[in-house]
């Protein structure tokens, strides 16, 4: 048996070479391919690891604050954290202190908006008795758009104080309700100027964040208290920088020329009227930015001496009876959430808002915020002791931030503008804060205060608005820390009655906000950044799962090439075999024979993936015993099938060159190309059902590929953090991808060649009774394409019904097209090659073949 099996390897060394390198390619595919997937999930680990941990574990908040409907537990909001006003007392931020795992508990407070400093401007030279026009219009830019939303003209007569003018125009000015003022023309720039205030806990804070590093002055928080002045607060504030505010405002300050001579009848038309149709004289043009850089916290009154020239002087702190104001939180409605898209909740508008103090003042500018209260006046007053930079401020925990992510509450937003009003899609493109807080996106909190001055404005109720807890002994991404973290929410639920939001191993995800807008000019859908509890850990079983299905295609276009190429191996040995039975071999040695052949192309086949590994050590050595098993089973199936096929008839019937089967084929009769084809696939149904399982496992195959790595593309989009995966991801699908086209294309180049070389006979007698060349290649060509057009359209159809069956994911409808013309019209070319290769080895001329 050893000599036959050496004369064997010396007699068809070219084919078992063959079987070998087609072992070895199999092999390392498996290698790269467990190697690439591999490196697909360590590397989605690392991403993964290094943002797992949000700037802290648990977010505590009150158990009556709203929550968002219609997409389910485990979505943050941006600014959850001041949700809502109050709700959580001292006493509760005592007992989550000192649960066991608690490492730190930093709360923050709500307090409401405080109207700040506004910018006074007069005319110094106006005389007295003279009449004057004012025009002051204010213009806000809020990512898209910039629009007028403040646009005033009047007509004022400066009068000296206490005195009264004699004359019929300043008699009928003020029947008419003209404005008679004994201040200079001017306006009130930065109105409204109304600061988002909170109240922190500064030693809770300089642990969660680090808040020292970002002051400009570098003030000690941890000393700032309360001043009284004359018993009334001082309340200790440390501003925004910058509250990236884009706002202009001009002001053109007119003197009206009135005639020597009044006619009374010339104003029988209203005052007003007359006055705007007389001469004007400009005295002052002046446009600022009131709040950049320049002019932003300044507490100054501009001095106005002509044309855009001006002075400033410095007004003097003071405390006195103010009001404190109260909006209600954004209200979201009814959530979309399609399966495998981007979640939309949609806003609702305010509508009729009566108070006075902003009435007007925010046209043009979609309002959803509501007056939730105006707090009686009290006496308290503010002082700026320090500015906080967002861009400084740094989490405790550092590995998972990186410079310019979001910082919870200090940087809530950073939307993208992605439709305007109409609906219209647009360039994406951040929406910029405006000042006015009755508006959906007003920044950052603008005012930092500390939770004793909560405490003075919230008096008897519950002054914290949230807890942010951070868990102990939680040092990486594991199963252990989920559980920690999981059961200190739970003790903090148990202890408080709150709501404890567990955000490990969250992740930003994006939500789509519809704005309810109904003007092009109007930002109508923005891409929010919110968090999604949990998402980590969805995204690694996500990926591990697209890479088996990854891996299961390469294996089965393996086990079709390799099943392929031993297949045919044994069916051109049947004379042989039928030989051997014929001087008395039994079929059980030729099997045995045949083992030991499958044995030894196992063992070179495993060398092939041995000697890469040793040169690239890409893959653990203990990784590679499964390889010697896959390709004995590999080799098995094929040397089974073969077998079975080659043993299977009698001996006479395997020296005439016949394997067991049937011949269908005769029975139809040969008359034009078509019945041609017929006739060769009933005449050889193995052959040609193989080929046809090729090219319908190819289409097949190849959309479910890209079905699965466009699923994992769609599923990772829904998340910034996947985004960056999905990225890091595309250079290894596309080797995947390669390898199993390179696969492919080898197992129908050689079906192709073994099918029409094993026929040589067959066109030896075509060319031998008259046929041309051209013929034969025309006829080989047309049954090509029809097993092409066959075996990929029912692949394509195969696939079509499993995607749509098991999921929502629409391919394109070009993506089935490709599937089926694809390899139809390259199974219709490659018969041209391989007949001109063979030909010149006498496949149409000379002896016929044995």
């Amino acid at each position: 048996m050893l000599t036959y099996l050496k004369t064997i390897l010396r007699e068809r060394w070219p084919l078992f070479l063959l079987v070998v390198l087609v072992l070895g390619l199999i092999s390392s595919g498996f290698m790269a391919s467990r190697s690439m997937t591999d490196r697909i999930i360590l590397k989605t680990r690392e991403d993964l690891q290094d943002n797992w941990r949000y700037q802290y574990d648990i977010l505590v908040l009150p158990e009556q604050s709203p929550k968002i409907e219609g997409l389910g537990e485990g979505w943050v909001a941006p600014q959850s954290t001041l949700g809502g006003y109050g709700g959580i007392s001292l006493d509760d931020l005592q007992k989550v202190r000192e649960l066991p795992g608690v490492e730190l508990a930093a709360p923050v407070s709500l307090i409401g908006y405080v109207p700040m400093d506004t910018i006074d401007g007069y005319y110094e030279s106006a005389q007295f008795g003279d009449f004057f026009r004012v025009d002051h219009e204010t213009r806000v830019y809020d990512g898209l758009s910039e629009r007028i939303t403040s646009n005033n003209r009047y007509f004022t007569q400066y009068n000296q104080y206490g005195e009264k003018e004699e004359d019929i125009l300043s008699d009928a000015f003020a029947e008419e309700g003209g404005l008679k003022n004994f201040m200079p023309p001017g306006t009130t720039f930065r109105h409204p100027n109304e600061y988002m205030l909170i109240g922190v806990d500064p030693a809770s804070e300089e642990g969660l964040y680090s808040l020292s590093n970002s002051l400009e002055n570098g003030t000690d928080l941890q000393n700032v208290r309360l001043e009284y002045q004359l018993g009334d607060p001082i309340i200790p504030l440390i501003v925004l920088k910058d509250q990236k505010y884009q706002v202009s405002e001009s002001l053109q300050v007119y003197k009206i020329n009135l005639p020597s001579d009044v006619d009374e009848e010339a104003f029988l038309g209203g005052p007003r009227r007359y006055l705007a149709n007389l001469p004007h004289e400009i005295l002052v043009d002046l446009s600022i930015e009131p709040f950049s850089e320049e002019w932003r916290n300044q507490d100054i009154q501009l001095v106005l001496q002509g044309d855009s020239n001006f002075s400033f002087e410095e007004k003097s702190p003071s405390v006195g009876e103010m009001e404190l104001y109260r909006y209600s939180p954004i209200q979201y409605t009814e959530a979309d959430t399609i399966g495998g898209t981007i979640p939309t909740v949609h806003t609702k508008k305010v509508i009729g808002e009566t108070n006075i103090l902003h009435s007007g003042k925010s046209a043009g500018l979609l309002r959803y915020r509501a007056m939730e209260e105006i707090k009686e006046t009290q006496p308290y007053g503010l002082r700026i002791i320090d500015l906080y930079d967002t861009d400084r401020l740094i989490p405790t925990y550092q590995d998972s931030w990186q410079p310019g992510d979001l910082l919870d509450l200090y940087t809530p937003h950073q939307a993208m503008i992605i439709e305007n009003g109409a609906g219209e899609p647009i360039d994406p493109t951040p929406l910029v804060p405006v000042p006015y807080k009755n508006t959906y996106y007003t920044g950052a909190p603008d005012a930092i205060t500390t939770l004793d001055a909560a405490e003075f404005f919230y008096g008897d109720r519950p002054p914290i608005s949230s807890i942010r807890v951070l868990v102990s002994g939680v040092d990486g991404r594991s199963a252990e820390s989920q559980r920690k973290i999981t059961e200190t929410a739970e003790r903090i639920m148990e202890a408080t009655g709150h709501r404890a939001e567990i955000m490990l191993g969250s992740a930003l995800g994006k939500v789509h906000v519809d704005l309810d807008a109904d003007d092009a000019s109007q930002p109508g859908l923005i891409e929010e950044a919110w968090r999604k509890s949990g998402v980590s850990w969805s995204i690694e079983e996500q990926v591990e799962e697209s890479n088996l299905f990854l891996f299961g295609y390469l294996l089965i276009i393996g086990t079709v090439f390799c099943f392929t190429v031993i297949r045919h191996s044994l069916l051109r040995r049947v004379s042989e075999f039928a030989m051997l039975r014929s001087i008395g071999w039994p079929r059980k040695r030729i099997v045995w024979s045949l083992v030991l052949e499958a044995v030894l192309l196992t063992l070179l086949g495993t060398a092939v993936p041995v000697a890469v590994n040793a040169a690239t050590r890409e893959v653990p050595w203990q990784q590679l015993w499964p390889i010697p098993l896959i390709l004995f089973a590999l080799v098995g199936l094929g040397y089974a099938a073969g077998a079975r096929r080659s043993l299977g008839g009698t001996p006479r019937a395997g020296l005439e060159g016949e394997a067991g089967g049937t011949a269908a084929g005769g029975r139809v009769p040969i008359r034009s190309i078509p019945s041609y084809v017929v006739s060769q696939m009933l005449r050889r149904p193995a052959r040609f059902g193989l080929l046809l399982l090729v090219m319908a496992l190819t289409s097949f195959m190849s959309i479910l590929f890209l079905a699965t790595k466009q699923s994992l593309s769609d599923f990772l989009f829904l998340s910034f953090l996947g985004e960056t995966i999905d990225l890091a991801l595309e250079g290894y699908q596309m080797a995947l991808l390669v390898t199993g086209m390179v696969l492919t294309a080898g197992v129908v180049l050689l079906l192709l060649w073994l099918n029409i070389s094993e026929r040589r006979s067959e066109f030896y007698i075509l060319h031998a009774i008259g046929w041309p060349v051209r013929r034969i290649r025309n006829y080989l060509i047309a049954e090509s394409a029809a097993i092409g057009l066959f075996g990929a359209g029912t692949g394509t159809l195969a696939a079509w019904l499993a995607v749509n069956a098991l999921s929502d994911l629409s391919l394109p409808a070009w993506t089935y097209l490709a599937a089926f013309l694809i390899p139809a019209l390259v199974l219709a070319v490659w018969p041209v090659p391989v007949l001109a290769a063979l030909r010149g080895r006498g496949i149409t001329k000379g002896k016929p073949a044995a």
